[in-house]
């Protein structure tokens, strides 16, 4: 297996250093995913390469590291961001008790940043109020423009975040 992290849509290997999606082929890639032929199709590209979404570096010495997965990014007006760069931030702000935030689906945008909040204890959360802390250290396409609250987000069996039910 010879994995080379790339960027897309250009599909040319980056350098040593620079974050890039992570590309791989070989006879021990799995042949796709299971029951979901239209991903399978979607992630496999000419010459064998197979598309995970995972995004890494790599160093000279063929070590890897690999830093999210590109189904956690959102691209809100056309502009990339990955969402665990942001939970800092939220982490800071008094009325938030937990978050995740994700790309949502918006008829004029595209997709828009939207945050799912499980309040603080007592805490008054508004999606203005949130916009007015976030401003201070966020650029502005980084901004929620939507606001849901929740009594507690779901999670996997392992604990995970379980993001496929907060998009739905």
């Amino acid at each position: 297996m010879s994995p080379h992290p790339r960027r897309r849509p250009r599909n040319r290997p980056v350098s040593h250093g620079t974050t890039g999606e992570v590309v791989v082929r070989g006879p021990s890639v799995a042949s796709g995913y299971l029951g979901l032929p239209e991903e399978t199709a979607a992630a496999r590209a000419a010459g064998g390469w197979f598309h995970g979404g995972d995004r890494g570096t790599s160093t000279p010495r063929a070590a890897w590291w690999w830093s999210a997965r590109s189904r956690t990014r959102s691209s809100p007006v056309g502009r990339t961001s990955v969402r665990p760069r942001w939970r800092r931030r939220w982490r800071a702000c008094p009325s938030v008790y937990e978050v995740a935030v994700v790309g949502t689906l918006d008829p004029v945008w595209g997709e828009v940043v939207t945050a799912i909040v499980v309040p603080a204890d007592g805490a008054d959360c508004s999606l203005e109020d949130i916009q007015t802390f976030l401003s201070a250290s966020l650029t502005r396409h980084k901004i929620p423009r939507r606001l849901e609250l929740r009594d507690h987000l779901p999670r996997t069996a392992t604990g995970k975040l379980h993001r496929n039910l907060l998009r739905g």
